[in-house]
């Protein structure tokens, strides 16, 4: 970081710059917004790109809690440190109230998706309190919904995955093809953050059987889905799918060997790895990811970090029930059975965890991850 931050030949205003910089990027996105106002060097320190990407990789470390957040409900406004549940912290937006129906979907790198209405979507981030309003697709009553807010690192682009399916059959499964007036039907729409373009995914091999938020890893919204046998009612297996922002794509990973359609489970993050919750008759297991699967590389060509996803062996899920403290163990995520982990409301989508950045709702250089 030092190398790529050099203002001045004269080696103690260069050690100094340093060193301010290494000082600024620990501390919370409040009082980086306060101290932008008391000189100008700090103010072009903190809104440099290299300096919000180095503020965010501090805030996405698994070890650096106190720069994370929960926010229970949109009405609310009021979110809570994850390392400290007495710890509050009062938002506001600029507008001026949202309706009974606002949720949030999803967050990634700070950034807060929230639904407002059937058409009407926000992108916020709470610590800036900078707000973006963006219409999508309209939604009927009934459909079943997936969100997801993903990152794109070869284009800097932020992305929203909407996946909607409308069905008369009973949920999880095809109407089978001898009943008449029956119908099922999957939509995906993803809207590019950088370009204010909705697009339509025609590939997605799966059925989703119920609301829930994408489980955010690296940039990376994952989701737990059927797979699609065409009418094929007896043949159901779950499956864990991820969208690849960059080539926009829905992939599949190794599920565990235990994740079958009656299976009762939470899905989520914890300590930067994939996490199951699986919920037995005996005490509840814990099974984490061994690795993500990612690798980062450097793109000379845009000076970017570039993931790419590695290929997951048949072993990549393992039991840590025995290293954790199972009664009082919370992931980031969301249930099976349509309900958001940590939901205290009776919307679906109730809450949301976050992290403090500086990254922008409304793009630009500074719309960094």
């Amino acid at each position: 970081m030092a190398k790529s931050v050099k203002k001045s030949s004269n080696s103690g205003m260069h050690l100094s710059y340093e060193i301010i910089f290494m000082i600024l990027v620990r501390l919370p996105t409040k009082c980086l917004l306060q101290m932008k106002l008391i000189c100008s060097q700090w103010c072009s320190i903190i809104s440099d790109p290299r300096f919000i990407k180095a503020h965010l990789d501090a805030a996405n470390d698994k070890h650096n809690n106190h720069l994370r957040r929960y926010l229970s409900y949109p009405h609310s406004m009021s979110s809570m440190g994850l390392e400290n549940a007495n710890w509050r912290y009062e938002h506001s937006i600029p507008v001026t109230k949202f309706s009974d129906s606002a949720e949030f979907l999803g967050s990634c790198n700070g950034l807060i998706l929230l639904g407002d209405d059937d058409r009407t979507y926000y992108l916020w981030n709470p610590s800036t309190r900078l707000l973006r309003k963006f219409d999508g697709p309209s939604l009927f009553i009934g459909e079943f919904r997936n969100f997801g807010l993903g990152y794109d690192s070869t284009t800097s682009a932020y992305k929203v995955v909407r996946i909607v399916r409308v069905t008369s059959h009973k949920v999880g499964l095809r109407p089978p093809s001898s009943k008449k007036y029956c119908y099922d039907a999957t939509s995906v729409n993803v809207y590019n953050c950088k370009t204010n373009c909705w697009k339509k995914i025609e590939d997605f091999p799966f059925v989703i059987f119920e609301n829930s938020g994408g489980v955010v890893i690296n940039g990376v919204p994952h989701w737990v889905v059927f797979r699609d046998h065409h009418g094929e009612d007896d043949v159901i297996d779950l499956v864990i799918v991820y969208f690849d922002c960059a080539k926009e794509k829905f992939k599949e990973i190794p599920s565990p060997n235990w994740l079958v359609r009656s299976s009762i489970f939470e899905f989520g993050v914890l300590d930067g790895r994939l996490c199951f919750i699986h919920h037995t008759k005996r005490p509840n297991e814990v099974w984490a990811m061994k690795k993500y699967g990612q690798d980062s590389s450097i793109d000379t060509e845009r000076q970017n970090e570039v993931w790419v996803m590695q290929t997951y062996g048949k072993d990549s899920w393992i039991d840590i029930s025995s290293e954790v403290d199972i009664e009082s163990i919370c992931i980031t995520g969301w249930k099976s059975g349509n309900k958001v982990i940590h939901g205290r409301g009776s919307l679906v989508f109730s809450g949301v965890s976050y992290v403090e950045s500086l990254v922008s709702p409304h793009g630009g250089s500074d719309m960094i991850g």
